[in-house]
Parts: C-alpha cells; sequence; structure tokens
C-alpha cells in the first residue's frame, strides 16, 4: 500500500547572522536568537496537519495535561526537518523535541496552532451561518 501524500507548511526557524531561507535579503538580528546560544539543530521545520487518530494518540499520551498536550500535539505534528521527512519509527521527533531549547518549542506550537486553528472571521462566519431545527 503507497504512503498517503500529506501537505507540509515549511516554517524557517532563525539562525542569528543568516539569511532568511524565503527571504535572502533579510539577515537573522541578534533579538531573535531562539537557540539560546546552541548550535541550531535546523533552519526549516515543515509541519503537517494531524490525522484524528494521531490527534486521540497524543492525547492519550498527555495524560490529561493540558501542557504536555499542547506539546505533544506539536512534537507529532513535525513531518519534515531541512527538506528531509522524518523518521517517525526512529523517534526522530522525540529526539528533536528533548533537543530544542524552549523559544523553539514555543514556535513549533505557534506552527502547530497556524495549521490546526480556525481563524476568527472564519469562526464567526461559520456561527453566523447555522440554522436550527428540529427532529
Amino acid at each position: 500500500m503507497a504512503k498517503e501524500a500529506r501537505t507540509v507548511w515549511e516554517y524557517p526557524f532563525p539562525v542569528v547572522g543568516e539569511a532568511d531561507p524565503y527571504n535572502p535579503d533579510r539577515q537573522w538580528p541578534e533579538e531573535e536568537d531562539v537557540w539560546a546560544g546552541q548550535d541550531p539543530l535546523f533552519k526549516v521545520l515543515g509541519f503537517s496537519a494531524l490525522r484524528g487518530s494521531e490527534e486521540i494518540a497524543a492525547m492519550e499520551a498527555s495524560q490529561t495535561n493540558p501542557f504536555a498536550l499542547t506539546s505533544e500535539l506539536a512534537r507529532r505534528s513535525i513531518a519534515m526537518v531541512d527538506g528531509r521527512p522524518v523518521n517517525k519509527a526512529d523517534f526522530e521527533q522525540d529526539t528533536l523535541w528533548t533537543k530544542m531549547p524552549p523559544k523553539v518549542r514555543e514556535l513549533c506550537i505557534v506552527a502547530y496552532n497556524d495549521i490546526h486553528v480556525v481563524g476568527a472571521d472564519l469562526r464567526n462566519s461559520f456561527r453566523k451561518n447555522r440554522r436550527i431545527t428540529t427532529v
């Protein structure tokens, strides 16, 4: 059975003194040093939308802890590192997550939310279009 193709959203992570990979005229300034002095693990991460079964597995792994769930969902959505697919079989997501400084993990959570959370305009439009009936 062929592996199902998944959409991946790629996000560049700031590396001080290097060019933004999607905007080469822009250098990452020192105040955007999310790596806290450590050598960067990657320059670009790709995130995919999680399937329902993956979200359920994240909920089970987090043991009803809301902070743990947020991290678990973001970690599980990591699909690519510097253009290369993540190898989930060898726990690459786990290894990356444990080595990331806090600001990098927070940016992963931001990326997860960008992909999975509906914006206010769509949410409001959705609510305005509801109808009430009886069955």
